[in-house]
């Protein structure tokens, strides 16, 4: 059985926050927001330098994640970070536009990874459950106060 993990965490977007973290690639998306192309990181959208929340509108699964992200606003010293366990091996960054909030969601599968397992793509990271098998998935969210910009 076919099975895909993942949590989906809002958070405000806040003057300055950016998000740090490392990651190999982005899926490019279509018109209904399903993954295209697999392209190198867009100097605007690309988190291994920070993504400006504030100036980027996403809604991209990135590949090769690390499985820890910082989400940092300087304007309040505030910071979370991110950790995730395999098989959370993929990350969405969705930043609505004109919205106040923006998510950061470890996953353990790119976007559409049916139709991507398909097309033949093996890079989609979705689960194949043996009958009887279980799987399971865990996130930590770590706050900290008087965060440093990075």
């Amino acid at each position: 059985m076919p099975v895909g993990l993942g949590f989906h965490p809002y958070f405000p977007r806040g003057r300055g926050a950016k998000l740090y973290t490392a990651v190999d690639a982005m899926w490019a998306i279509d018109r209904e927001v399903l993954p295209a192309e697999l392209v190198a990181l867009p100097f605007d959208a690309d988190p291994t330098v920070g993504v400006d929340l504030d100036r980027v509108e996403l809604d991209n699964v990135f590949t090769g994640w690390r499985r820890h992200a910082d989400i940092i606003w300087p304007e309040t010293g505030v910071a979370v970070a991110i950790e995730a366990d395999p098989p959370l091996d993929f990350l969405v960054i969705y930043v609505p536009s004109g919205k106040d909030f923006f998510c950061a969601e470890p996953v353990g599968n790119a976007t559409d990874a049916f139709n991507l397992v398909a097309a033949g793509r093996r890079d989609r990271g979705m689960i194949e459950l043996a009958p009887g098998a279980t799987t399971q998935a865990r996130m930590r969210l770590v706050p900290r106060l008087n965060a440093a910009r990075r």
